[in-house]
C-alpha cells in the first residue's frame, strides 16, 4: 500500500486515488444441514460494498464443519462459551 493509500481518509479521495476498492463484507447464511451429528455442511453468500454502499461482489461459498461439545467447567468459560460449541475442523470453497 503507498502511503497516499495509508494517509486517505477522504471516501472521495480513496475512490479517485483507487485507493480502497472495498468497504465491507456481509456474509447471509443460506443454509445449515447436518450431514453426521459432529458435522454440518453450512452455505452463505458473501456481499461485498464499496464506499457508497454499491455492491462491487458476490460470493457463493460452501463450508463443511465439525463441532465438538464441552460443557463449560468455570465461570469464566461459561461466560465466553455457555453451550461448549468448539469447531474442530472447518474447510471451505468457494462455489463458481
Amino acid at each position: 500500500m503507498s502511503s497516499a493509500c495509508q494517509i486517505s481518509l477522504s471516501p472521495t479521495l480513496a475512490k479517485q486515488t483507487g485507493c480502497v476498492r472495498s468497504f465491507g463484507a456481509q456474509g447471509k447464511v443460506q443454509s445449515v444441514l447436518p450431514t453426521t451429528d459432529r458435522t454440518y455442511e453450512i452455505e452463505w453468500v458473501e456481499t461485498t460494498r464499496d464506499l457508497y454502499g454499491t455492491v462491487t461482489q458476490k460470493a457463493h461459498w460452501k463450508d463443511s464443519a465439525t463441532i465438538a461439545m464441552n460443557a463449560p467447567s468455570d465461570e469464566a468459560t461459561a461466560r465466553v462459551n455457555p453451550l461448549g460449541i468448539y469447531v474442530t475442523n472447518a474447510s471451505w470453497t468457494k462455489l463458481l
